[in-house]
């Protein structure tokens, strides 16, 4: 069964968990995992190592020891509350200890001791004499925990071997995550195989003094723990899914507000033969829970811990840390440094710890006392030219020791260097911040001078470079010193040129009509300056400052149309492509009639109508016909096109006459009379008489149906006359209202 829990997150504000705020392990390791190549994979090979070791009973089969961790504190603040006494800390390492054995005010009938300890360090990475707490000014006082870089920041102000201390760092405060953790954060640990410089713990300062279980719960995550209600209910292998414990029953819930719950019924869905139980159960306080009830480890949590300890953090088992393991072989300093895999001038160099028994390496580049970076091979780029003395500090069993070297780093002034960056013939792309200039502009570039010898990319081999420019260009230099290095472009120095834009025309085809629309369509880089536009015909202006231009094919003939673009402020100018199209000397129009009506082919831009060779009244490309004639039209645009003749007699008006039919349904009729030509018509008049003759309604229709509307008329007989003086159109019908 699942317990739906809608209320945890108020719930949670009352217990002794969600008082210390929730656990930001997930938000980190999910943060290294979207930063960092390769962590994920290392995390999850630790775990099949960590299965392997368990399932094979090597976990269980080990001599009752107990493990002591070396653990130190740093005290991170700046002067205030957060700079907690050391009796705080003592108290808090003590309640560990308790807890992690089962025993004093934390034991619990449920639960199995760890057999697990830790000792505050009483000897410092260097052999000197130390309380295991240091106190330090830090510039961080609230801390991202979902931010690598930031973390990595903070750690890097003190940091002792994390591979003979456990490092708990306390802080000011921890930021909300709002998405993950609205309640906020009260701590987080890393699992082994996280990045060397981001191994530890970090809590709140204030946690420590309330008697709090967050350490011990992140020491749990430290020791390869997850949250029991990790990965939801799925559990068809006890050993991999969920919290990968086998005697922590299936659990999605993080609410605190119930000692007994049962929030996944997934108990027996494990037939992987490492399955303890045989019944659906409740879930149990426990130390890696959101809970307010008593907790405890179990016995899978313990080996599970154990077992991580000695595969995965058995450097700490060796660490003189408590000093327990006196007598290790001191470590030797020792470090090459090699900038051959770097262009000269980027300031990165390459350094290497060659030193004897080192465990761990850390930098510091400038001399300041302050950790740069760690690890045994390391970049480092310096910001500007000059002497560096660059100290190693290594540490090891046997304690530790440190190394400087001076060295002389080179930075080029620019990426461009040997380049001078004196450059003639340009101007600045306002947008890619890169120079351009005209195409066929006389391009001056120079290198820096004094040197033995110049090769420019190019070609040239004097200390200047001068070309013409046509396209887009990319420059390096290499030049020999006097004492004979040699020093090459890192990174080209590049020139655009303005760009050529493109014209489009849109047309149907490559020969148009003459006063066919043709449609001019120019496309401009779209970032470019605002452009200053002439538009030219065959060699001759004819437009300016139009993006899109609606141009009418005339004259007649080859068309040759090209846009010369003044884009920027130097006055490069730039011509388009050439849009080429035919415009036909005239337009073929033809001329039809539909029996009341002529029409010419084409919609001219006027019509000029003629009859019986004499002009007549009408200027659109239709025509209404009243009278006997022979009819053409001149179609003006461009040019003049004149139509073919339609003669139109008598006999024509009649046989329109005979033709029409009309036709009225249904009669009698009630609500609506629809009369119907068989001939559609134009202006012809409806009228309504009563059987005196007397006009009732009328009304102007065209086309091939009128409807009548009844509207309060009485049942009766009625005359409806169909009435058009231009076509001769004179006929009365009888209907019948009822």
């Amino acid at each position: 069964m699942k317990t739906i829990l809608l209320f945890f997150a108020l719930f949670l504000l009352n217990y002794s968990f969600a008082q210390t705020g929730n656990c930001g392990t997930d938000g980190m390791h999910r943060d290294l995992i979207n930063r960092l190549p390769g962590y994920e994979e290392k995390v999850n090979q630790n775990n099949r190592n960590l299965y392997e070791f368990l399932i094979s009973g090597s976990g269980n089969e080990q001599e009752k020891t107990t493990y002591t961790i070396p653990i130190v504190f740093h005290i991170m603040h700046q002067g205030g509350p957060e700079n907690i006494p050391d009796a705080t800390v003592i108290q808090a390492v003590d309640q560990l200890n308790q807890r992690f054995q089962n025993s004093g005010p934390y034991f619990d009938a449920s639960g199995h001791p760890a057999d697990i300890q830790f000792c505050l360090a009483s000897v410092d990475p260097w052999g000197n004499p130390t309380t295991g707490i240091t106190h330090d000014y830090s510039s961080i006082l609230t801390l991202n925990y979902y931010d690598y870089v930031q973390d990595w920041t903070f750690k890097t102000q003190n940091r002792w071997n994390p591979l003979l201390y456990l490092n708990v760092w306390t802080v000011g405060n921890i930021s909300v995550d709002p998405f993950q953790n609205p309640l906020g954060v009260g701590g987080y640990g890393t699992f082994p195989g996280s990045p060397i410089e981001t191994d530890g713990i970090v809590g709140r300062y204030n946690l420590f003094a309330n008697n709090s279980s967050l350490l011990t719960h992140e020491v749990g995550h430290y020791l390869n723990l997850y949250h029991t209600f990790s990965n939801d209910c799925t559990n068809f292998n006890c050993m991999t899914d969920g919290d990968r414990v086998c005697d922590t029953p299936p659990d999605m819930s993080n609410d605190n507000t119930l000692c007994q719950g049962n929030s996944c019924s997934t108990e027996m869905s494990d037939t992987s033969g490492f399955n303890p139980f045989t019944s659906d159960v409740q879930d149990l306080p426990n130390y890696m829970d959101y809970t307010s009830c008593p907790l405890s480890f179990t016995q899978g949590q313990v080996n599970r811990m154990q077992a991580a300890l000695t595969l995965l953090r058995s450097t700490l088992l060796q660490s003189n840390g408590c000093g327990m393991h006196p007598g290790g072989t001191v470590p030797v300093a020792s470090f090459t440094v090699d900038s051959s895999a770097f262009c000269k001038g980027t300031g990165k160099y390459g350094f290497h710890s060659t030193g004897a028994n080192c465990l761990y390496a850390a930098w510091d580049f400038d001399g300041n006392g302050t950790i740069d970076t760690v690890g045994e091979q390391v970049v480092h780029q310096f910001a500007g030219s000059g002497i560096y003395h660059v100290k190693l500090y290594v540490s090891g069993y046997g304690g530790s020791d440190t190394l400087t070297q001076t060295i002389y780093a080179f930075v080029a002034p620019t990426p461009y260097y040997p380049i001078s960056g004196s450059i003639s013939g340009t101007s600045l792309d306002p947008i890619l911040h890169i120079p351009y200039a005209c195409i066929g502009a006389q391009i001056s570039m120079g290198g820096v001078p004094g040197m033995s010898s110049y090769q420019w990319s190019n070609g040239a081999t004097t200390q200047n470079s001068v070309f013409n420019i046509d396209s887009t260009t990319e420059l390096s230099l290499t030049v020999t010193t006097s004492s004979g290095e040699q020093l090459h472009s890192c990174q080209p120095f590049k020139i655009g040129v303005n760009p050529r834009i493109h014209l489009s025309i849109d047309v149907g085809a490559d020969t148009v009509a003459c006063g066919e629309l043709v449609v001019l369509r120019w496309y401009p880089i779209p970032y470019w300056f605002p452009a200053t536009n002439t538009w030219y015909r065959n060699g001759n202006w004819f437009s300016e400052n139009q993006t899109v231009l609606s141009n009418y094919g005339t004259p007649a003939g080859d068309q040759l149309v090209w846009v010369a673009n003044n884009v920027d402020p130097i006055g490069c100018i730039t011509n388009s492509d050439t849009a080429h199209f035919y415009v036909r000397d005239h337009i073929p129009v033809s001329l039809s009639f539909d029996g009341t009506t002529l029409r010419t082919s084409h919609d001219c831009i006027a019509n000029i109508w003629y009859r019986d060779g004499v002009q007549i009244t009408g200027s659109d490309s239709s025509l209404l016909v009243t009278q006997n004639g022979c009819y053409w039209s001149k179609c003006i645009d461009c040019a003049y096109s004149t139509t073919d003749t339609i003669c139109i007699t008598n006999l024509s008006l009649n046989e329109y006459l005979a033709d029409t039919e009309i036709q009225l349904f249904p009669n009698p009729f009630s609500k609506t009379l629809t009369i119907r030509f068989s001939i559609p018509q134009q202006n012809t008049r409806i009228e309504l008489l009563d059987p005196t003759g007397k006009l009732i309604q009328q009304a102007i229709m065209n086309g091939s149906d009128f409807s009548l509307k009844r509207e309060n008329l009485a049942d009766g007989a009625y005359l409806i006359r169909v009435y058009n003086d231009l076509t001769h159109l004179n006929q009365v019908e009888f209907v019948v209202i009822e």
